[in-house]
């Protein structure tokens, strides 16, 4: 093979090369863009209570996280990012796209993460949220990661799973039990004691029938 064979070979090879690794980032970035703006729905729906105005997949999670956390005041997206699980085989390695969310509820700020492992290419359906501790909040101030991880250790010190946040309605308060009715002649009773006392004017015999009756 020539020389000149030879280096129209290496170069053609590094030129795809170099076409295949942009190509690569720009699609990254694409889905990177995509998870960010979905995470945002889904901060909105959250605010404003609106399940319909959630991303695909997360429209039982807005219900769930407010009746877990309490109401959300504010909610903002602190990160995007794509996540890589690998489980010991390098041929099962595989990786997705997750953005966390910061909230500000009833029960003390909290931090939540967007699972986007739906197999399929730039799509916003989210298909996991869950709570994430604090030391994994990407983006925060000192202040902000202070006031995190109070109210997290306040709440339990454990994060809630999908479960705890995909419930649709909030726990079941006790039913309270009707009152009693009373029987018309009992609620009477004391009424005709009281006229015969009244009419018994001082006389003892009398006030002693009044007892009795």
């Amino acid at each position: 093979m020539s020389r000149r064979m030879k280096i129209f070979i290496f170069g053609g090879t590094a030129v795809f090369m170099a076409a295949v690794a942009v190509a690569v980032f720009a699609l990254l970035g694409m889905q990177e863009k995509t998870a960010r703006s979905a995470a945002t729905k889904f901060a909105v729906a959250l605010v404003h209570n609106d399940s319909d105005a959630a991303p695909p997949g997360a429209g039982d999670y807005v219900t769930g996280v407010r009746a877990h956390f309490g109401p959300v005041t504010s909610a903002k997206v602190i990160g995007s990012h794509n996540k890589h699980i690998n489980t010991g085989d390098n041929a099962d390695t595989r990786s997705f796209f997750v953005s966390e969310v910061l909230l500000r509820t009833e029960r003390g700020p909290a931090a939540i993460e967007l699972e986007f492992d739906n197999h399929a290419l730039n799509s916003e359906r989210v298909s996991r949220v869950y709570e994430i501790e604090p030391g994994d909040a990407p983006g925060l101030g000192a202040k902000e990661r202070k006031q995190l991880e109070t109210a997290y250790a306040a709440r339990g010190g454990r994060p809630a799973d999908q479960l705890a946040l995909s419930k649709t309605t909030a726990p079941e308060r006790p039913a309270i039990a009707p009152p009693v009715p009373v029987p018309a002649s009992e609620s009477a009773r004391p009424d005709k004691r009281l006229r015969c006392v009244q009419r018994a004017n001082g006389d003892v015999t009398k006030l002693q029938e009044c007892a009795s009756s």
